[in-house]
């Protein structure tokens, strides 16, 4: 009887810590006025980016550079803020291309804290250099705990300061799928030029033009009226729980395939002794022989070999023993989940397991149980 009494008052405490604590968290700053409630709260995460980028004049496109504007500039200019409580917080200003795998992990801890938190949707503002890349890397860490919350990715192909700047119909238009009660219970998405994609199935295609990114088109935004085009659902494939990412220091390289491959390359990196090699060949995910042979050697000294395509999804099935196929990721994505598998200490088997998209059945062997049943009131949410 004191037993069932004292785990309710524990979780009595912990319902009323949770209850205390501001919309999003305290280093989130309130874009409008005063906080009102009943109104949605949007919590905006700006990491920097093109959408955040002034170039000399309205006419320049490219070779801008990082604006020191702090991430609350973005929504000065926007009516439709008016409808949300908006609270914005800049923990990094940078472009895309120099995220690393820390930033992203600290970004899936803040996110996972405004959804403890009571957040009624997240908005994060990023490059689109490698927005595919992070924004799947947080579906993976997080998302069997969203509790339904919709999240959201965008971005701009042009600088804030050019005259055909896309960024603030980007914006608009995502916070118009936060708002929408159909965007619950679908995983992370991506909100660019109109269209919505599910971030594991998005990809960059073209850096040079607005609407570089393509995928399976998921949904579209016109006249902030949304659309989707499937029902919703959560993928746990390739999920991993975020507290156990912890070993940061098993290091992960990436090869690529080409005609006349120079192997000297290929061996002076295997010589490196890396945790694993996440080998891009060419077409179905084939190297020459020589190459190959290198790759054979390589996994016989214990470094895990996974083999993708370099043109996309792999679709072959005659793979040596020693292969680790990674078959629906592209080879980005794979070497980012292969790293976060490794950096959660997960074996041969659970990593072959976690690629071939069974990653909910790893944490019920491991945990004993399926992630979207564990507290978000445990002690590691509560210790963000």
């Amino acid at each position: 009887m004191r037993s069932v009494l004292r785990q309710l008052i524990v979780s009595l405490h912990l319902l009323v810590l949770a209850s205390c604590r501001k919309p999003c968290g305290a280093e989130f700053e309130l874009v409008s006025k005063e906080y009102q409630h009943g109104r949605s709260t949007i919590c905006v995460i700006a990491t920097g980016g093109t959408i955040q980028a002034r170039g000399e004049d309205k006419k320049q496109k490219f070779n801008y550079k990082n604006s020191p504007a702090y991430g609350k500039t973005l929504f000065d200019q926007w009516a439709s803020i008016t409808n949300y409580n908006i609270l914005v917080y800049q923990p990094w200003n940078i472009g895309s291309h120099e995220i690393k795998m820390h930033h992203t992990i600290t970004l899936a801890k803040i996110v996972l804290r405004c959804i403890t938190n009571g957040a009624d949707g997240i908005l994060i503002t990023h490059g689109t250099d490698t927005m595919v890349e992070t924004a799947s890397i947080i579906q993976w860490l997080i998302g069997l705990r969203m509790k339904g919350i919709p999240i959201v990715f965008t971005g701009a192909s042009n600088p804030s300061s050019a005259e055909c700047s896309d960024g603030p119909e980007n914006l608009d238009d995502a916070l118009a799928v936060l708002a929408n009660r159909g965007a619950k219970n679908r995983g992370v998405m991506i909100l660019m030029n109109r269209l919505i994609f599910l971030a594991e199935h998005a990809v960059k295609h073209d850096a040079g033009r607005i609407g570089g990114l393509g995928g399976l088109e998921y949904g579209t935004v016109l006249d902030r009226r949304v659309s989707f085009h499937y029902p919703p659902s959560v993928s746990g494939a390739h999920s991993i729980p975020l507290e156990k990412v912890t070993n940061l220091t098993q290091r992960v390289v990436l090869v690529m395939g080409c005609q006349d491959m120079d192997i000297r390359a290929l061996e002076a990196i295997v010589n490196t002794k890396p945790e694993a090699v996440v080998a891009a060949g060419v077409g179905d995910g084939w190297f020459p022989e020589d190459a190959t042979a290198v790759l054979e050697d390589a996994a016989a000294q214990g470094i895990l070999v996974i083999i993708a395509a370099r043109s996309g999804k792999m679709a072959r099935a005659t793979l040596k023993e020693w292969q680790i196929p990674c078959y629906d990721l592209d080879y980005p994505k794979c070497l980012a989940l292969t790293k976060l598998a490794l950096w959660a200490n997960y074996n041969w088997e659970d990593i072959q397991a976690l690629l071939d998209g069974r990653g909910e059945e790893v944490i019920y062997k491991q945990d004993g149980r399926y992630s979207e049943g564990m507290s978000t009131l445990n002690a590691f949410e509560m210790s963000l």
